[in-house]
C-alpha cells in the first residue's frame, strides 16, 4: 500500500477512524502492559517499607515501656 501524499495516509481511504482507533487502543493497551506490574512493585515495596516502620516504632514502644517479648512471656 502506497500514498501519495501524508494527507492520503492520514486518511487511510476512508478508514482513518478505525485504523488510527486501533493503533491507538493497542498503544494504551502495550503501555498499560508495561506500567501496570512497575506500579504494583513500587506499591507492594512501600507497603513493606511502612509495615518494618511500624514494627520498629511498635519495639521501640515496648523496649522503652519495659513490655518487650520476653516482658510478655514471663506475665503470660
Amino acid at each position: 500500500m502506497s500514498f501519495d501524499s501524508f494527507a492520503e495516509l492520514l486518511a487511510m481511504d476512508g478508514h482513518a477512524l478505525y485504523v488510527w482507533a486501533s493503533y491507538g487502543l493497542a498503544l494504551l493497551v502495550l503501555t498499560a502492559n508495561a506500567l501496570v506490574p512497575v506500579l504494583y512493585h513500587r506499591r507492594l515495596l512501600h507497603q513493606q517499607w511502612q509495615q518494618q516502620r511500624r514494627a520498629q516504632a511498635r519495639e521501640a514502644v515496648d523496649a522503652a515501656a519495659g513490655s518487650g517479648p520476653q516482658h510478655a512471656q514471663e506475665t503470660s
